[in-house]
């Protein structure tokens, strides 16, 4: 499960039902990507399908992919590559995975 953010400076998850529904209404926020289905993709195939899921991603100057620490709401960077057969035992079965742009923050129109 991947949550795609619209803020370049988020550094806590998102806790406002009303900040996910604006999210949701962008074509951004939470989205289901089984990484099972993709083992076999490389780095640049997972950036395209996440670009493909959340097109205004490619407007952010790239992205980094990020998961809560344990019992806070603090985001906290997984180091690359970002391939689905590294990043699934690295961060759980059922964890949600953030994905946060890089350069630009994201337009919510």
């Amino acid at each position: 499960m991947f949550f795609c953010l619209a803020d370049k400076d988020q550094i806590i998850c998102l806790s406002n039902q009303e900040q996910r529904n604006a999210l949701f209404t962008a074509g951004l926020g939470e989205k289901i990507i089984m990484l099972d289905a993709y083992q076999e993709m490389t780095e640049i195939d997972l950036k395209k399908k996440l670009e493909d899921t959340f097109p205004s991603l490619k407007e952010g100057g790239g992205f980094e992919l990020l998961c809560l620490e344990r019992g806070s709401k603090d985001l906290q960077v997984l180091a690359g590559p970002y391939v689905p057969a590294d990043l699934k035992p690295r961060v759980g079965p059922s964890t949600r995975i953030y994905i946060r742009p890089l350069q630009n923050s994201l337009s919510l129109d």
